[in-house]
């Protein structure tokens, strides 16, 4: 932004012999001037210049000590004629200077009237350029809105999924506790099965061999019928006793015979019994199975799936740190871009062009936390230059540090930024500045100032060691450099080099 014309006359002219002076010395020049008007001491209401008076009072016709006999009276008309023409000469060259001065102020006029036109062009330049300002402070300020109720949208919804995955995990223990049970009582039906085969195999092999038995005393029986009938005869003839005795034998084997079928159908009912309830168990314990391995597979997926939400969580979860530190980032410049504009308003009253800045810097512990959270943002002082229509130039602090330093110091270092004079300056430029973190004791004999020689830095130049200062937290507590929650840095313009070799 065009900086205003200031005029300052340092001289003037004086209204008698328009000699120019300076403003100091013309109240003594007027009482010692020549061309100066006065008044006739004999009261002959005649004025004449100071440097002609004593020849006026020579020929002063109220003199008082000079009579007049008739025969001067010549003399006296020819006097008179000339103090006539005296006066209309001083008259004329009074004239004469009034003219000059009204010229020369009708001159000044004019180039305060082209000055006060170019105040007005200018501020009417830097209404616009406010109200745009204004305007992009407002759009920013709404996207920052939208933007921040768009996050908070996402980072609620994330919040509800999460619930509701959790809620369907919680879902899943319990369902899979209750698996458990029902695994243990199939475990149990299982291990009662073994017990009942077992059971079956011992009746089976008890059934064989009763049948065994059954079949050895049916060949006995039949050996002893073979016996009986070889020996009927031999028996008839012995003992009819004995036939009966063979026939009750008889007819007790075959009551026994009969029992040992009667057992033996119930035997093969229950080993059939026994096998459907086996089969039906072995069914069942199949399905079982089957659901079992797709509640795995579920469950495994349910896994999956949490694994995935959790991911998808840390990475909202960075999205949301990074959409904070632009957030933090973007008002740091908007409270920039507010200072910025506060300053330009400020410029016509103030002009700081003489490459000195004292910065105020409030809120000092708010601002280091912010600092602390927002990632390496600096924060920003006001623009000003080395001289009028120089570099622009700009204090750039990292209150929590930058790099390895971050953390245990504060960071400055002065930038050139880009300025309205830049294409009328010569580059490259080297321009030493003296950084001085201020101290604020009670007594100003014990201030103990911390400062620094620095080189500024320009965008995309090359690295010197000596742009920045390096100033630890602990030291700010030794003295009385944050008082109020305050601190100040001045900034001294030392050497300005241009040239290649800068």
């Amino acid at each position: 932004m065009e900086q205003p014309t200031v005029m300052e006359y340092k001289k003037t002219s004086c209204y008698f012999c328009s000699e120019w002076l300076e403003n100091g010395s013309f109240k003594d020049h007027v009482k010692s001037c020549g061309q100066v008007l006065e008044k006739c001491p004999n009261n002959c209401l005649g004025y004449v210049q100071r440097k002609h008076l004593e020849a006026h009072l020579k020929e002063c016709p109220k003199g008082g000590t000079r009579r007049m006999d008739n025969g001067a009276t010549n003399y006296v008309a020819n006097q008179t004629l000339n103090d006539v023409e005296n006066r209309m000469m001083v008259l004329e060259q009074d004239i004469q200077t009034f003219r000059s001065a009204l010229n020369e102020e009708i001159r000044q006029r004019l180039h305060l009237i082209t000055d006060i036109g170019a105040l007005k062009r200018r501020n009417e330049v830097t209404d616009e350029w406010v109200a745009k300002v204004s305007d992009i402070l407002s759009a920013l300020k709404k996207c920052m809105n939208e933007e921040t109720q768009s996050r908070c949208i996402d980072v609620e919804k994330c919040r509800e999924d999460i619930s509701r995955l959790m809620y369907q995990y919680q879902d899943m223990d319990e369902w899979r506790m209750e698996m458990g049970i029902h695994l243990d009582r199939v475990k149990s039906d299982e291990i009662q099965d073994d017990n009942w085969r077992g059971h079956l195999e011992l009746l089976e092999a008890h059934n064989a061999e009763q049948s065994r038995k059954i079949a050895l005393l049916e060949d006995e029986i039949e050996a002893l019928r073979l016996e009986v009938k070889d020996n009927q005869m031999e028996v008839q003839q012995e003992n009819f006793m004995t036939n009966e005795k063979f026939g009750a034998i008889d007819l007790i084997l075959d009551d026994q015979h009969k029992t040992l079928a009667k057992a033996q159908d119930e035997m093969n009912k229950s080993l059939s019994s026994l096998k459907t309830d086996a089969a039906s168990k072995e069914a069942t314990m199949a399905a079982l199975t089957a659901k079992q391995a797709n509640l795995d597979f579920e469950l495994k997926n349910m896994k999956h799936i949490v694994h995935e939400t959790e991911d998808k969580c840390d990475k909202f979860d960075k999205v949301s740190a990074e959409t904070k530190a632009v957030s933090n980032q973007t008002r740091q410049e908007m409270n920039d871009l507010e200072v910025h504009l506060t300053y330009q308003k400020k410029l016509f009253a103030i002009h700081n062009t003489r490459g000195h800045l004292i910065w105020k810097i409030n809120d000092y512990a708010a601002k280091l936390t912010q600092a602390k959270e927002t990632q390496s943002v600096p924060i920003r002082s006001p623009i000003f230059s080395n001289k009028q229509y120089g570099y622009t130039l700009r204090l750039d602090v990292f209150l929590n540090g930058i790099g390895t330093w971050k953390g245990r110091n504060i960071i400055a270092c002065l930038s050139i930024v880009p300025g309205e004079y830049d294409t009328l300056l010569p580059w490259p430029v080297r321009i030493e500045a003296e950084i001085t973190l201020r101290d604020q004791p009670e007594n100003p004999a014990d201030v103990k100032n911390i400062t620094k020689v620095l080189v500024a830095k320009r965008k995309n130049d090359k690295y010197e060691t000596n742009q920045y200062i390096h100033i630890p937290h602990k030291m700010l507590t030794t003295c009385h450099y944050v008082k109020n929650d305050a601190i100040f840095f001045e900034v001294r313009i030392l050497k300005c080099t241009v040239g290649e070799n800068s």
